[in-house]
């Protein structure tokens, strides 16, 4: 940190010359972008007990599941980190939105296509945020039927040991039923048709869906395995497989009795390969979001969760399939196994639609509260087996969507008919070597069997509701064959490209879930099922994880690790692996890079670039929080009047972070007195669970007399009530809770339980108020700071007084309509220095002299928010920042501090 003598005070202040005096606390701290070349040599490894790839549906599942016997498990995501671990759905984009799925492209015969929205008709989706499809896919939890895997001839996974896997599973999750439990409720003209159905198939009526009971049946609603509703309502919560168990394991009970266990989580962790050494697992080698390679070792055994079509893509990638696909990549044979990626299966499903006219029953419907567009019911049946299929394997599903044409006066039942069992497989294939390169999913033409098998369940509906097979066609005139040959689509139910399969028949796992030929390798996802389930898929992938991970738990106990993996075990403690991974997740801003700049009177190292939360959605800071710190950022901003303390805690558990020591975290309270001072800090440093707060500040030096910033909320005795010459009435004075509560701070810092004191929003007469009273100046000054808004004479004053100024709002609030970002002279500086308009507005403050706090919630803006210090704005530019017309200057925050007395 450089500075100069106070002679330097008494110069004229134009703007240049004011710059010179108070950048120097940053001007120096130039650093790199801390990104690497994928071909520089590898850094050390981090060595864990178990790796899991892939924090979707089965991996998260199985992580936790391991972490909860005591294990130490690295979860690595390739995908974003969402960090809302209460999906909202209305504020996604979509389960086909670019920023949440992978589109894995295909090669499709003829006019096959995926049941996806119009970009997506070609293409497979994953989710590519944490939590995996889950988060983005439908939320139905519907398991497979107990014996299902028995009857098919896997004899050690029997009914006993699926379904108390299943309970094991339902304990953990929220399972919530929506529909209707009473048939009665069904409006008249859809009950019509449910009671047709129910008799000719014989079908029974399961009251809460198909969990815990026979599959075969018909249920007018089904069971979500995260709260959610059907018609996904903006604002509404999901939860994940991930959010609902990852993030607990933080220092709870383990099953076993011992030490708990732990999950660390690395988002933007691309899988590369599987390390393998004499035939067993023994890591993964991963890259960053920047393209640099690592390693993390596992002294027990690698868990693959990546998807039906990221499963593969690993396996193949570390040597471990088809020679033949193998030397057409030029990568070294490891283990044959033609099966890899091939056997890839799905669900073949068709839609159309047929009408009720002309009845009593459509009369009193259209009269009535039943015509809302919806699906009312779902019916599972075998084509050829028993009428209900009972615990074994089912064929054929059926969902009936109805709703009302006031026009025509007709109930209209759209019918989506689902072919649980196809016989027509198609593969995961590889386009390169180059693990960012995503694979292609391959179908050939499918059998005609398949294309039969989907027809005739819609003659047999047909012949339950006394209709002929052509009146499902969706074109007169059309016969019912073509139709389905043509309009048949792939339900994205993907599955068994990594398939388990019986001794000596072909597979890739055995019944363990291990891959064959390599000790220490699991499959724990959807890609291990041996077959499309009689179910959607969602339970099935919670079904492979619970298996995963009790099998490579069970496996490797005792196993001795490899003397590369011991070694690395040796020479780490859990601080150093920490550090290790943060530097190794980091591709552009490391937390040591962040300049930082000492408070004085306390030994805090302050970050000069911090994450506000008092402008973000409750429901984002948590993942906010988590990508802020995994991106090298260490420090945070909340508040009292913020209420979001559990958020803020969970995001720095979430983030994995061990050495909470490098954190900082600002915290502020109002001015309402020492007792309500004394009892905040309670309140923070038992809710943020920390044993100091590092930085406190008084939020602001009071309140208008109108009552902007208390909400409704009582006046404290401390304040006055002094006589306003002006208005004639009286006002609000706040100096004696002011100068009480800025004591009560100083006091709690010589408790030790504060570390620094600081103000926000404070005007010139409150701190001479203070300096009048011998009140120590504050340590920091947070204040807002933009090219509309700069005060001058406070930045001087804070310079002589040794006070560090933290500027907010530095890029004009969203309520502004982000009318800096838009500015044309800003988005010129922009261009010119090849960095976003909000990157230049920040290193333009910190130019200034001051450290910054700037909300966020996704990925991209978070890390541009910290990745200011590897350029710096040359005079020109900063002039013609600096060079708003001081009369047009205004504050984008309120009140004044100016009016509060």
């Amino acid at each position: 940190v450089l500075s100069c003598g106070a002679a330097c005070l008494s110069f004229a202040m134009p703007a240049a010359a004011l710059r010179g005096l108070l950048c120097a606390v940053v001007l120096a701290a130039r650093v790199g972008s801390g990104q690497s070349s994928p071909d520089e040599e590898r850094t050390e490894a981090t060595v864990w007990d178990f790796i899991v790839v892939g924090a979707g549906t089965g991996g998260s599942l199985c992580a936790a599941r391991l972490a909860a016997k005591g294990a130490d498990v690295l979860l690595l995501e390739a995908g974003k980190w969402d960090g809302d671990w209460l999906y909202d759905a209305g504020r996604a984009n979509g389960r086909n939105g670019p920023d949440n799925v992978w589109g894995y492209p295909t090669r499709l015969p003829g006019q096959l296509t995926v049941q996806n929205s119009a970009p997506y008709r070609k293409r497979i989706n994953a989710g590519k945020i944490m939590g995996g499809s889950s988060a983005v896919h439908g939320d139905v939890y519907d398991p497979p039927p107990e014996r299902e895997f028995e009857y098919s001839g896997l004899h050690s996974w029997d009914g006993p040991r699926i379904r108390a896997a299943l309970d094991s599973i339902e304990a953990d999750l929220s399972l919530k039923f929506y529909g209707y439990e009473n048939l009665d409720d069904i409006p008249d003209a859809q009950f019509f048709v449910i009671e047709k159905l129910m008799k000719h198939f014989g079908l029974q009526h399961n009251r809460r869906g198909n969990v815990g009971s026979a599959k075969g049946g018909l249920s007018a609603g089904w069971v979500y395995f995260r709260s959610g509703t059907t018609e996904h309502v903006p604002g509404e919560k999901r939860h994940t497989s991930y959010g609902d168990m990852v993030p607990r394991f933080n220092g709870t009970a383990s099953e076993s009795g011992g030490s708990a266990g732990s999950v660390t989580v690395v988002a933007e962790a691309l899988a590369a390969r599987v390390l393998l050494e004499g035939g067993a697992a023994v890591g993964v080698e991963w890259r960053n979001r920047g393209g640099a390679s690592h390693e993390a070792l596992a002294t027990r055994a690698v868990l693959l969760a990546a998807g039906a079509v990221g499963t593969p893509k690993v396996l193949t990638l570390s040597g471990i399939g088809d020679p033949l696909e193998l030397q057409r990549l030029a990568i070294p044979v490891q283990v044959v196994n033609r099966e890899v990626g091939a056997g890839l299966a799905d669900h073949l499903a068709m839609f159309t639609w047929f009408v009720i006219s002309g009845s009593d029953l459509v009369d009193s419907m259209l009269n009535g509260t039943g015509c809302k567009n919806r699906e009312w019911f779902n019916m599972f049946f075998n084509l050829t087996g028993p009428p209900t299929g009972g615990d074994g394997i089912v064929d054929a599903e059926v969902r009936f969507f109805a709703g009302c044409n006031a026009t025509r006066k007709t109930v209209d039942f759209g019918v989506e008919a689902v072919l649980l069992h196809p016989e027509s497989k198609g593969r995961v294939v590889l386009a390169s070597a180059n693990p960012e390169v995503m694979p292609v999913v391959e179908f050939p033409p499918l059998w005609e069997s398949d294309y039969d098998r989907l027809e005739l369940i819609y003659k047999r509906l047909a012949e339950a509701l006394g209709m002929l097979p052509e009146d499902f066609a969706n074109e007169r005139g059309r016969p019912l064959a073509e139709v389905v040959r043509s309009d048949a689509y792939l339900y994205q139910h993907v599955c068994c490209s990594a398939r388990v399969a019986r001794p000596g028949e072909p597979g890739v796992c055995n019944e363990d879930l291990q891959v064959r030929g390599v000790s220490g390798l699991y499959v724990a996802d959807a890609a291990a099922l041996p077959f499309t389930p009689s179910s959607h898929t969602s339970a099935p992938a919670l079904l492979m994880g619970e298996l995963a991970a009790s099998s490579a738990w069970e496996a490797t106990a005792g196993r001795t690790p490899p003397a590369r993996v011991e070694a690395a075990r040796r020479g780490q403690t859990r601080a150093s692996r920490a550090e290790l991974l943060a530097r190794q997740s980091s591709s552009a801003t490391a937390s040591e890079e962040v300049p930082r700049v000492p408070l004085p009177r306390s030994g805090v190292m302050l970050p000069l670039a911090g994450l506000g939360t008092g402008t973000l959605p409750q429901e984002r800071i948590t993942g906010a929080v988590a990508t802020f710190i995994r991106r090298g950022g260490r420090h945070l901003d909340t508040a009292v009047m913020y209420d979001n303390y559990a958020e803020l805690r969970a995001g720095v558990v979430a983030s994995g972070l061990e050495n909470r020591s490098s954190l900082v975290v600002t915290w502020k309270v109002m001015p309402l007195g020492r007792d309500y001072v004394n009892k905040a800090v309670d309140t923070a440093l038992k809710e943020l669970d920390v044993e100091s707060l590092d930085l406190a500040l008084l939020h602001w030096p009071g309140d208008i007399t109108s009552g902007k910033l208390m909400h409704g909320k009582p006046i404290p005795d401390c304040v006055s009530k002094e006589s306003d010459p002006a208005s004639g009435g009286a006002v609000h004075s706040w100096q004696a809770c002011r100068r009480e509560s800025y004591a009560a701070l100083l006091e709690e810092r010589k408790a030790g339980r504060i570390r620094a004191v600081g103000v926000s929003n404070f005007a010139a007469k409150h701190l001479d108020d203070f300096a009048s009273e011998g009140l120590e100046p504050p340590a920091v000054h947070q204040m807002e700071i933009h090219p509309l808004w700069h005060d001058d004479d406070m930045l001087v004053r804070a310079r002589r007084d040794g006070t560090i100024i933290q500027g907010y709002g530095c890029l004009g609030g969203k309520h502004t309509g982000a009318t800096l970002l838009r500015n044309e002279g800003f988005r010129k500086i922009s261009l010119q220095t090849n960095k976003s308009p909000a990157q230049v507005l920040l290193r333009w403050a910190v130019q200034r002299g001051a450290s910054v706090i700037a909300g966020g919630s996704s990925e991209k803006h978070i890390g541009d928010n910290l990745d200011i210090f590897d350029f710096e704005l040359t005079p020109t530019q900063m002039d013609f920042m600096d060079s708003i017309d001081p009369d047009a200057m205004k504050r984008m925050y309120g009140p004044a501090p100016e009016e509060i007395l």
